[in-house]
Order: C-alpha cells, then sequence, then structure tokens
C-alpha cells in the first residue's frame, strides 16, 4: 500500500444527471466538483470578439490551459461550434482553432466536450491536471449508474443464453407479470439476451443426472454460437444449483473456443427458482463487456494507486473481484453510507436517507446498521443479488410536469442532463426544478450553473395554457405550479412510507437525512406529511453520495441457502455460521488485509412461517433466541402471529469488512441568530412574501435561523419550512427540529388539484394494503400469481379507487360490498367474509373481506375491502368450476356473508367449521384461514392509513 503522503484519494459518483467528486490532496485538503455525467462543463458566452474569438465564463475553477482541445456546443441546438486552440484563464478568452460554423450572442449557453468519460474530467478538475498530462498516483473509488442506464435504455452487448432443453422460452414468458396490468394493449419488453440456444442436458431436483452432458454436442453447439458471432453467453441449466457440474464443463468448453464472457447461474446467483437464477446470468453477461470497456477507459487514465469499485450492498470490491450485476445501485448506495455516517456523527443511530437527485429521488432506512434485499427488479428484469434496501420514485429535480389526458403528472419521465430543466436555457421542459426555482425555492443568483428564470417561466405558462378551461377557471398559475410540487412530495413520502410504515417502523422515530441536489428543498414538507420532527441537512448535501464513497468498507459475502424448517436445523446452526464467517473472512484476507483486522459485520437470516414467500431478515448474534426474534417481528409487522405454523430458514448470510473510520461527533452548541444579506420573493402559505437567504459558506458553527428561509450552496438548497428551526453544527451540518405545526394553508389551487393530491394518497392507500397481503398470504396465488384485488369505496360502496392488481374484480368489489350493505350492518371492527355469488361472488375461490373505515370522531369514511383466489376451497375437484359439478355446493365451499370479526372480536372458530364440515370441505383449511388473516391484516392497514388522512386532513375532506 503506498504511504499516505504520496498520492491523491479520489471519490467519484457519477449518476444520472451529475457525477460527483470529492478528494483528499497530498495535503490533507478536502475538494469537491460536481459537472454533469455525460462528460461535459457548462459555460456562458460573455462576449464574440471575432469569428473565432470568444469570451466565456465557467463557474468551474479551471487550471490554465484546461480547456485547450475542447469542442464548443451550442446547448439550445447541439451543434458544434468550434474547438479551443487557447484559452486566457483570466479574461475567459478563448481562441478558436477556425472561424465557428454557428453564430453565437452574448448569454448563449454553451457546454464543452472533452471527449472523456465523466469520472475523469472529474479528477483531472479537482488535481487541476490539464487534459495533456497525466493524473497525480491515486486512490481511485468509483461508483456508476453506466451498468444501470445501459440496462434501462438496452445498450448491452448482444448476449446468446444457453438453457435446459425444453425451456426455450423460460425468460419470454417469465412469470407473465404484465408492465402495465390495464393497458388493452399489451407492449411486453422483450428479453435481453439475442438467440437461445437449447441444450439436452438434465439433473432432477436433487442433483443426480437424469440426461448426461454430451460434450461433442456441446461443442457442436460452441461452433454455432460462434458463427452466429457471439462472443458474450449466459448459461442456466436446471436444478444447477444442487449439482453444477454441467455448467462448470459449459463454461470450460466455451472458454476453450476463446469466448471471454461468460455467466453462469449457479455461481453467480446459488438459489433455487430457474427463472430469476436465469435473469440473473443474462443480466450480467448482458453487462459486463460494457463495463469492462468503461472501467479500462476509467483505468487507463489512472496513473497507479486502487483501484475499487462500489457495489450495490454499500462496500467496495477490487477490480479483479467486480461483477456488472453487484453494482446497479452502487450510486444510490453510496448516498445511503454517506446518510447513515451524518447520522452518527449527528448522535442519531436512525434515519432516513432521503436522495432527491436529478432523475429520481431515492431513499432507505437505516436502523444501527443497513437494511439489505436480495433481490431486486429493475427495468422488467428480476437480479438476485446484495444491495442495500433503496426504493426508487421517479421524481427527480429533472422530473418533467405537465397536464396530460389523466390530469397534472409529475415524471417518470426526466428531463435528465441534456436538455436540462427550462431554466438550463436549453429548451427543456418544466421540470421540479423550474418549479423550484419560479416558487422562490432556491436563489438563481447563487445556483452552481447559469440559470433562466425566464424560460422556467415561458415553460410553467405553456403548462397552464394546456389545461382545459373549465378546469383552469379556479386554478392561478402560482396555486398550479405549488400543486405539482405537492404531487411530487406527496409520491415522495409514499415511497418512504414503503421502507418504514409497511415494514413495522414508524418514520416519527427518524430523523431524515436530506441531500441530492434537490433533497432539501423538499424534506420538511416531506418531514411534516411522515410526521418525523427533526432533519439532517450535511454540508456536502450535494455530493454526499462520493461522501459516502470516502466512508465505505470493502465488504466480502459469504452465504448458504438453508430450506429448512428450525427445528430440525437449530442443532447444526451455529456450526453453519461459523462456516460462512470463515469463508467471508477468507474472502478479505485473499485482498491483502490482515485477518485480525477484519470485522465479522453481520449475521443475517432470513426466516419465513412455512408455506409463505416472503421472509424477514433477522439480524442475529450467537447467544441470541432466533425463534423469539422473528416472533417478535412478525408480530410487529403485521400484528398476529399464526403460533401452529413452523419456522422455515431460508437463507444465512455473514458479511466481513475492513474495520470503519473513526468519526468526530458533531456539536450543535447555539451562539447566536444568523444574519443574512440577501433575501428573495417567495411563495409560502399562498403567498407572496420576502424571506432571507444566507449563503452556506457565510454561517458559522452555532448559528441558527427560523423558517421560511433559504441556506445555499453552488451544489445544494435547503429550504426552511414555516414551523421549523435550523442549527449549523461545528462540522457544518445543518441540523433541523419542528418547532411548531405548520399553520393551515391558505391554499389556492381549487378542487381539480385537489382531486390530484387525494387520488395520489388514496391509491397509495391501497397499494400498501395490497403488499401486506402479497407479504403475509400462503397460497401460491395470492403470493406469487398476485391474483388478488384491493380497492377503497365510500360510505355507499360505490369504488373509489382500486390498485393495479387483477382487473376481472374491478366491478364486482363495489357490487359485492353494496349488496351486504343492504342486510348486513356494519360498524366499528367488523369485518365481513363471503365468497357468495348472490353477493357479488365470482367463483368461489374468490373470497372478498369488507371492512368499514372511521374516522377518529366516529364519523364512517367508507370500506375497505380486498378480494383474493385462495389456492383450494374443496368441491368435487381441487381448483375452480369443475365442468361435471351439479350444484354450487359442488364446486367448493359457500361461505355466506359472514361476520370475520365482530366489534373487533375474532370469529375464525365458525370459519374453521364451515371450511372443514362442509359436504365438500377445504382440502387445507389451515392454509385458507392464514390467508383470511392476510386478508384481514390488509384491511387493517387501509383502514389506519385512511383514518389518518381524516385526522390530517378533516373527516369531511377526505
Amino acid at each position: 500500500m503506498d504511504n499516505v503522503s504520496e498520492f491523491w484519494y479520489i471519490w467519484v459518483d457519477t449518476g444520472g444527471t451529475f457525477t460527483d467528486c470529492l478528494a483528499q490532496s497530498p495535503t490533507g485538503e478536502i475538494s469537491r466538483v460536481k459537472v454533469l455525467s455525460t462528460g461535459r462543463l457548462r459555460a456562458t458566452v460573455s462576449m464574440v470578439l471575432a469569428q473565432d474569438q470568444l469570451v466565456i465564463s465557467c463557474s468551474t475553477t479551471l487550471p490554465d490551459n484546461f480547456l485547450v482541445g475542447a469542442n464548443l456546443i451550442a446547448s439550445t441546438t447541439g451543434i458544434q461550434v468550434g474547438e479551443i486552440l487557447q484559452h486566457d484563464i483570466r479574461s475567459g478568452k478563448c481562441q478558436l482553432r477556425r472561424a465557428m460554423d454557428h453564430q453565437l450572442c452574448s448569454g448563449e449557453l454553451l457546454e464543452l466536450d472533452f471527449g472523456m468519460e465523466a469520472p475523469v474530467l472529474a479528477a483531472r478538475l479537482i488535481t487541476q491536471t490539464p487534459p495533456e498530462r497525466p493524473l497525480p498516483r491515486a486512490a481511485f473509488h468509483l461508483a456508476t449508474t453506466k451498468s444501470t442506464n445501459a440496462l434501462l435504455e438496452r445498450k448491452g452487448d448482444p448476449t446468446a443464453f444457453v438453457v435446459t432443453k425444453g425451456f426455450k422460452d423460460l425468460l419470454k414468458i417469465g412469470d407473465q407479470r404484465r408492465p402495465d396490468l390495464f393497458a388493452l394493449n399489451i407492449d411486453q419488453a422483450d428479453p435481453l439476451h439475442d438467440l437461445v440456444f437449447e441444450f439436452d442436458e438434465r439433473m432432477d431436483a436433487l442433483g443426480d443426472v437424469l440426461k448426461p452432458f454430451d460434450d461433442e454436442a456441446f461443442h457442436q453447439l460452441s461452433d454455432a454460437l460462434l458463427q452466429a458471432g457471439f462472443t458474450t453467453v449466459a448459461i442456466a441449466f436446471l436444478h444447477a444449483v444442487q449439482n453444477s457440474e454441467h455448467e462448470r464443463k459449459a463454461r470450460e468448453i466455451l472458454q476453450g473456443k476463446g469466448i471471454r464472457h461468460i455467466s453462469c447461474s449457479s455461481e453467480l446467483a446459488p438459489f433455487v427458482k430457474i427463472l430469476p437464477r436465469a435473469e440473473t446470468s443474462v443480466v450480467n453477461a448482458y453487462l459486463t463487456p460494457l463495463m469492462e470497456r468503461y472501467l479500462d477507459g476509467v483505468e487507463s487514465a489512472l496513473s497507479g494507486g486502487d483501484f475499487r469499485i462500489m457495489t450495490s450492498a454499500g462496500g467496495f470490491v477490487s477490480r479483479r473481484d467486480y461483477r456488472a450485476k453487484d453494482s446497479l445501485f452502487s450510486g444510490p448506495a453510496g448516498g445511503v453510507v454517506g446518510a447513515s455516517t451524518i447520522a452518527h456523527q449527528c448522535g442519531e443511530g436512525r434515519t432516513i436517507a432521503f436522495d432527491m437527485g436529478g432523475t429520481s429521488t431515492d431513499v432507505a432506512r437505516y436502523h444501527h446498521g443497513f437494511d439489505y434485499q436480495f433481490e431486486q427488479r429493475i427495468s422488467g428484469v428480476r437480479l438476485m443479488s446484495p444491495s442495500l434496501r433503496i426504493e426508487t420514485v421517479a421524481a427527480g429535480g429533472g422530473s418533467i410536469c405537465g397536464y396530460g389526458a389523466d390530469g397534472f403528472f409529475v415524471g417518470p419521465h426526466s428531463a435528465g442532463a441534456s436538455p436540462g430543466p427550462a431554466s438550463y436555457g436549453a429548451g427543456g421542459p418544466l421540470t421540479i426544478t423550474d418549479v423550484n426555482l419560479l416558487l422562490g425555492r432556491m436563489d438563481p443568483g447563487l445556483f452552481g450553473i447559469p440559470a433562466r428564470i425566464d424560460a422556467a417561466r415561458q415553460a410553467a405558462d405553456c403548462v397552464y395554457q394546456s389545461i382545459p378551461r373549465e378546469r383552469i377557471s379556479d386554478l392561478k398559475i402560482d396555486a398550479m405550479l405549488q400543486g405539482l410540487l405537492d404531487i411530487a412530495n406527496e409520491r415522495m413520502a409514499d415511497t418512504i412510507r414503503g421502507i418504514s410504515v409497511r415494514e413495522g417502523y414508524d418514520p416519527k422515530e427518524y430523523a431524515m437525512t436530506a441531500f441530492g441536489g434537490a433533497g432539501g428543498q423538499h424534506a420538511c414538507r416531506i418531514a411534516e406529511i411522515l410526521g418525523a420532527q427533526r432533519i439532517l441537512f450535511p454540508a456536502d448535501a450535494g455530493l454526499l453520495s462520493a461522501f459516502g464513497l470516502q466512508h465505505a468498507r470493502m465488504e466480502r459475502f459469504a452465504q448458504s441457502e438453508v430450506l429448512k424448517c428450525w427445528d430440525a436445523l437449530e442443532p447444526q446452526f451455529d456450526t453453519l455460521v461459523k462456516r460462512l464467517e470463515e469463508q467471508a473472512v477468507q474472502a478479505l484476507s485473499d485482498e491483502g488485509f490482515e485477518k485480525d483486522k477484519i470485522l465479522l459485520a453481520r449475521r443475517i437470516v432470513q426466516v419465513r412461517i412455512h408455506g409463505q414467500e416472503c421472509s424477514e431478515s433477522i439480524d442475529w448474534s450467537p447467544g441470541q433466541d432466533l425463534a423469539a426474534m422473528f416472533r417478535s417481528r412478525y408480530l410487529n409487522v403485521y400484528g398476529y402471529y399464526p403460533a401452529e405454523k413452523p419456522i422455515e430458514i431460508v437463507t444465512l448470510r455473514v458479511i466481513a469488512a475492513t474495520e470503519k473510520i473513526p468519526l468526530k461527533k458533531e456539536n450543535f452548541s447555539y451562539q447566536g441568530k444568523a444574519q443574512s444579506v440577501r433575501t428573495i420573493q417567495s411563495y409560502v402559505q399562498s403567498e407572496w412574501q420576502q424571506i432571507p437567504v444566507f449563503r452556506r459558506e457565510d454561517l458559522a458553527a452555532g448559528e441558527f435561523m427560523k423558517g421560511p428561509a433559504l441556506v445555499q450552496d453552488a451544489f445544494s438548497t435547503m429550504c426552511i419550512d414555516l414551523g421549523w428551526k435550523a442549527i449549523v453544527g461545528d462540522m457544518g451540518t445543518l441540523r433541523l427540529e419542528r418547532i411548531c405545526a405548520s399553520p393551515p394553508e391558505k391554499r389556492s389551487d381549487g378542487p381539480s388539484m385537489q382531486f390530484e393530491l387525494f387520488t395520489q394518497r388514496f391509491f397509495s392507500l391501497v397499494k400498501e394494503s395490497g403488499f401486506m397481503l402479497e407479504r403475509v398470504s400462503i397460497s401460491t396465488n395470492v403470493k406469487e400469481r398476485l391474483d388478488f384485488s384491493c380497492a377503497l369505496l365510500d360510505a355507499e360502496g360505490a369504488l373509489i379507487v382500486n390498485a393495479p392488481h387483477i382487473p376481472v374484480h374491478l366491478g364486482a368489489i363495489g357490487l359485492c360490498v353494496r349488496k351486504l350493505l343492504e342486510e348486513y350492518p356494519m360498524n366499528e371492527g367488523d369485518m365481513v367474509v363471503t365468497n357468495h355469488p348472490a353477493y357479488g361472488g365470482s367463483h368461489l375461490p374468490d373470497v372478498t373481506v369488507v371492512s368499514p373505515a372511521f374516522a377518529t370522531s366516529g364519523e364512517l369514511l367508507g370500506y375497505v375491502a380486498n378480494r383474493a383466489h385462495h389456492a383450494e376451497i374443496g368441491g368435487i375437484r381441487p381448483g375452480s368450476m369443475p365442468p361435471d359439478a351439479r350444484h354450487l355446493g359442488e364446486e367448493g365451499v359457500v361461505i355466506p356473508p359472514t361476520y370475520l370479526y365482530r366489534r373487533g372480536e375474532a370469529r375464525f372458530e365458525a370459519l374453521e367449521v364451515l371450511l372443514s364440515h362442509s359436504t365438500y370441505p377445504s382440502r387445507n383449511p389451515k392454509d385458507n384461514l392464514a390467508d383470511l388473516q392476510a386478508q384481514a391484516a390488509a384491511n387493517r392497514k387501509g383502514i389506519q392509513t385512511l383514518a389518518r388522512l381524516a385526522d390530517a386532513n378533516g373527516a369531511q375532506t377526505v
């Protein structure tokens, strides 16, 4: 390892819009820079001197001759203007290589293209190294969305997929989920692979060979694959997890043919279920060549030193151990590491990381440790890989705002880095950044890049004029902008609820760490929606993902799929843990780290009720009672525990890591009120008023300010709303506390915008109910096929909103509720269950549970209902609707309207008797009762959410 004094330490995060860079110089100084992820800088034309001479201004600090060789591009048209031959850093004067091909004028925006990757450009700027000189020696740490963008845009390399004979269409069929459930024209994304090669081999479920591997036949397949032009191959054979011999032989033959990029499913995702295993191998194969070229390009520009890449799990790997599938969420993971570091620095062990960037918003929960997930979906593809549990919503600073056939919208499409928001002056659409600018929630005079507020106003006016006249009579343009902001805030708050409330955690107990270029502009309002009382706004809020890289560690996972009931496994459990601990430590030791300095950071056990699909992650340490920990967790999340069901251990994972960087605690001692020298007109409580603006670099430790106010630097803005107070820590963090509830807002956005807001809130309610049902159910139809529906109805039983579940249930649920209300009055605490066709039922396996929802004042708000397809309901044959049935009872157990709960008291015994002792009873009544418990839990989730909405907005409004 090089001596610290001999070279730089550089941390770079390349996001969808911006690339952030932090660096520590050989003398220990920390520098910061931000560039566009296109690898370009922005500049403004100050003066045109001649056809081959002009003066430009650039907000980025540049070394002498840095711009020599850069190409000038007109931002509005994308036309190349010319190449810079000479540049005077002091005057900004540029001499072009030849006369300009495009007429420029003063004030026009330009982009400077250097023909290099954004991380390299950032490294050159931060080290003040011109392009013609080599970079200084550095330890270079990189997180990037390069692989993510390639997957989203389908720009990977041509890939062949080799699979067991008979499974050619495995990835095309998938699990039959439709991307848009209600679309009549189904636009299913094609699989990533270009061609499938079937091979006649077979293992059974225990790994015993049924069809031997034919070497000669596979040589012929390999020749055909090469003749088709493929150099990238993914392999997934049935039951290869139990016996990987056939995949290993296939790899050896392909390597012998000169094929470099081979991804074997049994190595990349050693777990049962061929579909996600095959998808993972194809994703890795598809992205590997592209990422190798990209990393080669970055590494070749370096001048020695360590080169480490961030993974989705929040730790570093060396270039040698890098796999494309493991870094799809590396940028957001860096942000979560940064947020957790700031939280600990400020004395908070629990935080919600809120990262609002240019393209999207990422949120994650940290509770004295990271929350992991081991299966993700991205761009319609399933991926098995360790990752921090990060939820993403397509609402970032660049999210496009407008009015369409379905009303107002924010996202999901983004203006990206090019053309960017309208205020960038490159012809972009109205975005959240423009909305914040127009509402006075940022100071254009302190913006990091040139801002065109006139272009933002023009874009806003275009949206306003597109609204039908009958919708616009009650709406002013300022109120429209505020409403668009509210829609974005509701969507982001909904995402945070997804990683807190539905996992059994209350966001009120967490501090929110807001970062990203736009996070501080929305943090106060989102915290209010969630009930959070504290916000942390780091000194490097605009570059926190890069800051997180500075504090991330080298990590290795050792994992084993178990799939055994706890009672049988318990005697051998400690031995299994010990074996994985040794594997994880050895993996880091192989990287050159001393074993006595390697920590066993976590032991994560995924546990579930036997028969359920979803599992709970339990952090376990030797000596703890795993079964008791799981029972407590299950009760906390779902509100009940099925004691008669055994516990199953799904997987065990051990994480080994290098030591953490010691943290200094930040001090927040009040010294006096901060004094501002600037003010700005801001839209507060539906009125325009002057509010103070503080330059972040002018604030001293201990100074405080009350909202409304802005704190801004070149990279980010904190909008301190009314009812909040902020104090500056001695390490630059702003700590905000809610000092009083905001007064009721004098809204002027009218019914049209309120309709959009409540539609978003109601939609969130039924989605959360559906998520609960999916997690707790036993039936394969519910937990995997998602054959269920959740709906919200008004006090008369009319359908208000439904989640995107099963379309066939939509018309029937409202009819079912109205028919039940005619004969079965429902009071608070009641739940009624039925599958009877006379009460709006469909086929008998579709069982409906209906619950009334009341405000805390006792007023009836409406009804929450769900309908789920039970895998078994009795009858003369398993399944549904036997063709030879002579009466309804032969189809299955008929459940007349029955109280499942009466005034809060459970009545499952009567259902158990009916399911077990009908003429043709259920073949598995225990699973029926477990699914009914899941349906009841889903309804309770909806009732609680609706009651909170009524408390916050008034029962009459809801």
